[in-house]
This record gives structure tokens, sequence and C-alpha cells, in this order.
């Protein structure tokens, strides 16, 4: 089942990625595999070719059908103005804006039922499975910055959004199903918890038993990030083993039998994967689970590689595009890099140490060495859906891990014994006590977090052309290991060249981000009225411009930008123009400029935002890393920079009324 499923995932990941003439390609060569097996005897012996051929042919056919019959039916919706639908989901608050799920009942003058993502600029006065009307919407694709769909909503089933400066009309409520007091129970949960707790430690609980991240600052997230320890925040399979642990302990202390503890534990298993929302990475989970569970009543033992592929081919065929969902991608690779690598790892460090006396330091250095262990096998599978997705990785893992697993283990737990018995009068004492302890360990952790999240180099930024040198180099060195491991059975020549390749990407990145002559590039950026350059020196960077508004710099500036402690945005330069403040806002806060340049112009209309030290003129001139010339000039008849850099001169206009064959001699020389 491991090799049907991950054959199924991987068709439909290159079908969502390449398109639908590559679920074509696919059902013509499984079909001619199978051909070629059932009309060549001597192929029969095998059961591999068929398998991988039937995997194939599935998963393109059920792609077509569900691009066709699902994607392309909202897709034709594009550009409509009205829809009638109802709220299922609570609204959930990203940047300035409130979202809310729609299960569509008509859109335009068409019946039809679709997952709609609704925006608005305010929390709406609508309640869950109200049925609500707006006339007046913008109905569009979700994009990404370079214009191709976005795979996060793909992933969650969602084809279309919207949004409307005009408040939608309630018609009615529609009638309670289970599903509403499921999400009823679910504000509940995060209600008490933000009554029991404030801020970002408020959020980590909430994250802990909910996976919502929506109530942890962007700040903190990001510090999550580069320490290696966002996985802590969407719940997945550490979260769902230890609830699934914890309560089967608990059920055995009071005597239920073992396969009475199981099925309740299934059941378990079904309610919180409905709580958190239905996550991939929570269904992957509860699923790799429930067939070592259910194994139980067949008196079988569960294999952990054929659940995994069984749980990812259950997804898959629901919803082929739930392969783009990065929290799905990484829960599976990291499972897989447990189960093939530190499972075996971690039993030869306990052989290792078996023979010590003193029993509790031997528990001691095992746990330590079985979460660095664990750690490292995932850093190693997730690598390459980290460096696609997020563009770096995170040199501090295996330390902040160290530090935080145990905690947030034991934060989730507190927090969720203490939601469960705040619902008990009677012990709410003992609700309130646990809520306190939660509190104190979310404290902790929070100060681990941003502590190390905030060193210089706990993240380094991958360099896409390292990347691909490093990728085609691994690829040769597994290839020879491989062979070496088939004919010596031996794993060695497989361990030294995973640890080069390991140390190899390291380096090479961090050489790339070091300041050269070589490393230096600019980028124009059009982000809407002025443009906005970008200029780039390693891990230093230049921002000649500011975008008007904060989609510029969302979208935009933070693809060229990486958001990293190790990050230097040496200058700031602001033309004339309009102020974007929320961009000027965010560009301050993230990235910290060392310094800044105004226009004189502009200094005077802003001076309730610029801070005193900014510099202002209507001319400016810097030397950046010592070879690169940047002149800013505003004249009457232009307003443009202008940058030197080996032998080469460049001039960017930033106003698009600039008349350039006005500008002075002493300018243009």
């Amino acid at each position: 089942m491991f090799v049907f499923g991950f054959t199924f995932a991987a068709v439909c990941f290159a079908c969502c990625k390449t398109g639908v003439y590559s679920a074509y390609i696919s059902v013509l060569v499984s079909v001619i595999a199978l051909l070629v097996f059932f009309f060549v005897r001597s192929l029969r012996k095998t059961l591999e070719i068929p398998l991988v051929a039937a995997a194939v042919l599935l998963s393109a056919v059920i792609f077509l059908l569900f691009l066709n019959l699902s994607y392309k039916k909202a897709v034709a919706f594009e550009g409509e103005t009205a829809f009638t639908g109802k709220i299922i989901s609570l609204p959930q608050k990203i940047s300035n804006s409130f979202q809310y799920e729609i299960e569509t009942e008509s859109i335009g003058e068409k019946f039809v039922k679709l997952k709609l993502l609704y925006s608005s600029s305010e929390e709406l006065d609508c309640d869950v499975y109200d049925c609500i009307s707006i006339s007046d919407a913008k109905i569009f694709l979700p994009k990404n910055a370079d214009g191709k769909d976005s795979e996060r909503y793909k992933s969650r089933g969602i084809y279309l959004r919207a949004y409307s400066f005009d408040m939608p009309q309630i018609l009615f409520t529609y009638q309670k199903t289970p599903l509403y007091y499921v999400l009823m129970l679910r504000k509940s949960i995060i209600n008490t918890v933000l009554e029991s707790s404030s801020g970002d430690r408020a959020g980590i609980i909430i994250a802990m038993i909910l996976g919502d991240t929506s109530y942890i600052s962007p700040k903190t997230q990001e510090h999550y990030a580069n320490s290696g320890t966002s996985h802590l925040l969407a719940v997945s399979g550490l979260h769902v083993s230890i609830w699934v642990s914890f309560l089967v302990v608990f059920l055995t202390i009071f005597g239920v039998k073992k396969k009475a503890a199981n099925l309740i534990s299934l059941l378990f298993l079904v309610f919180f994967t409905v709580v958190t929302g239905f996550s991939p990475s929570v269904i992957r989970a509860s699923l790799m689970l429930a067939v070592i569970l259910i194994s139980v009543f067949f008196k079988r033992r569960g294999d952990s590689l054929n659940s995994l592929g069984l749980s990812v081919f259950l997804i898959t065929a629901i919803n082929p595009f739930a392969v783009l969902s990065v929290s799905l991608r990484l829960s599976v690779m990291a499972t897989l890099g447990i189960i093939t690598m530190g499972k075996y790892y971690c039993g030869r460090f306990a052989k290792l140490v078996m023979h010590m006396r003193i029993v509790l330091l031997k528990r001691l250095i095992v746990y330590v060495a079985d979460i660095i262990i664990i750690t490292v096998c995932a850093f190693i599978s997730t690598l390459p859906v980290t460096v696609a997705v997020f563009g770096k990785v995170s040199l501090i893992a295996p330390l902040t891990n160290l530090l935080v697993v145990f905690l947030s283990s034991l934060t989730m737990i507190f927090g969720g014994l203490g939601v469960i018995i705040n619902y008990s009068e009677i012990f709410m004492p003992v609700a309130n006590l646990w809520f306190a302890i939660a509190d104190m360990l979310a404290g902790v952790i929070l100060s681990f977090v941003n502590t190390l999240g905030s060193l210089t180099f706990s993240a380094l930024p991958v360099n896409t052309t390292v990347y691909a040198f490093w990728l085609a180099g691994t690829a040769l060195l597994l290839i020879c290991s491989i062979i070496i491991f088939f004919r010596k059975k031996t794993r060695f020549p497989l361990e030294v060249t995973a640890a080069v390749c390991l140390v190899l990407f390291i380096l090479g990145n961090v050489a790339a981000s070091l300041p050269s002559r070589s490393n230096i590039r600019g980028t124009v950026l059009d982000v809407g009225g002025s443009p906005v350059i970008v200029l780039q020196n390693g891990r230093h960077y230049a921002l000649l411009g500011c975008p008007r508004d904060s989609g510029g710099f969302e979208y935009e500036l933070r693809r060229f930008i990486p958001q990293m402690p190790s990050t230097c945005l040496d200058l700031l330069l602001i033309p004339n123009e309009n102020l974007g403040r929320d961009s000027y806002n965010n560009i301050v806060e993230n990235y910290s400029p060392k310094e800044i340049f105004t226009d004189f112009s502009l200094y005077k209309e802003n001076k309730n935002l610029l801070s005193d030290n900014v510099k202002k003129g209507t001319t400016a001139k810097y030397l950046l890393w010592g070879e690169v010339d940047i002149s800013y000039y505003n004249t009457n008849n232009v307003n443009c920079v202008i940058i030197k850099f080996g032998g080469k001169t460049i001039m960017v206009s930033l106003c698009p009324s600039n008349d350039i064959s006005k500008i002075s001699l002493d300018i243009a020389t």
C-alpha cells in the first residue's frame, strides 16, 4: 500500500503542477504499461509494474474527473457580482480583514453548491449557518503574486474568493446540524482560552489545541519558522499521538480493556479531526493511528509505512488538490523520514547506552538523543518541501526542539484538560490552576522561541542556483550509494552521502549569503504607482521606493527580501510620491532599515509618521558595499534614481510623467 499510495499522490502532484496534459500522458503511459504486463509473460512474476501502473492510471483519471466536474465548474463563475449562501466557518482575522467560508446556494442567476471564501473589512453581524445574500460583490480566482492559482486555497477545495464593501443581508438561518455544534464548541474553546490567557501565550495554547494560528502575532510566527518549530503550531501526528496515548493510559488506569480503549480512541480521533477543521495533516495522522488501533481487533501488528501510504491515498483520492497542502506535504515527508531513518538510528543509539548502570541518566540521555535524531531526520526528509515553499531552512531546529517539544506537549495537555474541566463549575478552581500552568509554560516557550528565532543566523536563506547544483550532485551521489547498498548490504555509504550532502548544502548557502561582487543583483518591481528597486548583495539589501499599499508589500516585496534575522536592509530610500503608510510601517517593523532617506516634500507631509532620524532632501548620494553608487534626484523635470556599478550606469524613472529629454547634463553624466 505504501508504493501505491505514494505513486498515486506523486502523480496527483505532477498533474496539479504541470496541468491537464500530464494527466493525459499518465493515462497513456499507464495503459501501455498494463498491456505490456499482461502480454509479456516474463513480466508477470512481479507485481510492482501493475501496482504502479494502476496507481498512475487511477490518479490521472480521478484528477481529470475532479478538474472537470469541480474546479472548472467553479471557475466559470469568475466575474459574477452576486451570491447567496450559508456561512460554514467561524470568522478568521487575516491582516486587516475577516474571512468566512461560504457554501453557496446560487451565484449570479444559477443555483450551484460550492465553497467560496468571502472577505470583509469588518466582522459581520452574522452567525454560523446564517444564509446571507450579497448583490454587489467581486468574485475572483485566488492568485499568487506570480499570477498562478493559489495552491493554499485549492488544497482546501476553495476555488473562488469574494469581497464586498456592502454588508450582507441575512435571509434566514439553516437548521442546525452536528457540524454546527462542533463549530460552536470550537468557538467556545477559543473564548475559554482567551479568557484565561492573553496575547501570544493564548495564541500558542489555541494553536496547540486546535491548530488555529490566527491568534499568534506574525512576528512570533516568523520566530517559530526561523527556529524550526512551526510544526508545533500545526496540529499533526505529534499532537494526535499524544492525545491518543494519554487517553489510552487514562482508560487503562480505570480498568478499561485494551479493545474497548482502542474503540473509544477511534471515536476520539473522529471527533478531534472534526474539531480541528479537517486539517489534512490531522486526517493523515488520524488515519495512520486508526489503522494501528484497528489492527488490535484482528490480532495483527500495524505497519507504519503501509498505513502512511493508505492515508496519503485516501486523502488525495477524495481531493487530488489536497496534495498541494504545505502542512500535508511536510507532515507526510517528516513521518516518512522518522519511520525510515528515525526509528533505526534511535534504536542504534539505545543499544550504545543500554549497559549504563544509572537508569535515570540513561533515560535522560536517550530522550535527548531521540529528539535530536528525530529532528535531524525530519529536517532531511522535509528539506525539498521547506526550500521550495519557504526558501529558507532553520539551523537551530535540533536545539530549539530539544528545549520546547516537551514543554509544548505539556502546554497542550494542561490547556486541553483545562478547557474540558472548565465546563464543570465544581472543578472550576482546578481548571484555573491548569490554565495558569499552561499559560506559564507558553510564556517559557515564547521566551525560548523569540530569543533563538531572532538570532542572526537562526535561519539560512536558500540560494536557488546553489540549490539546483546541490540537487543534481545529491542525486548522483545517492544513486551511487544505493547501488553500493544493494551490493554490499551496508548503510554506511548512504550515511556518509547524507552527511556530506547536508554539510555541502549549508556551506554552499552560507557562502552565497556573504556579500561579494559576484552576488550583487537588482530587480525592478511593478507594485502600482512608482516602481520599486531591490538591490541585493548576499544577505544585504537596499530598497529604493515604497509600495503604495500593503498588497505590494505582502505579495511582491516579501518574495525578494526574505523576512529573517540574517537579512540586513542597509538603505530604504523613499522618493517624492504618495507614501504607503501600511507598507512603510511593515518595512520598518519587519526589516529595521539601517538608514532611511525620504524626499523633503514627502517628509513635510508625513512628519507624524516618519521618525526624526530620517534623512531628507531633494538629492542624495550613497555608496553601498564599497562598489554600488546610488544617486537620487528630484528636480522640476525629473524624479529618478541613477545606479552605477561595474562600469555601467542605470537610470530608473520614479515618476510616470518624467520628461527624460529635459534631464540636466550634470545628472546624465
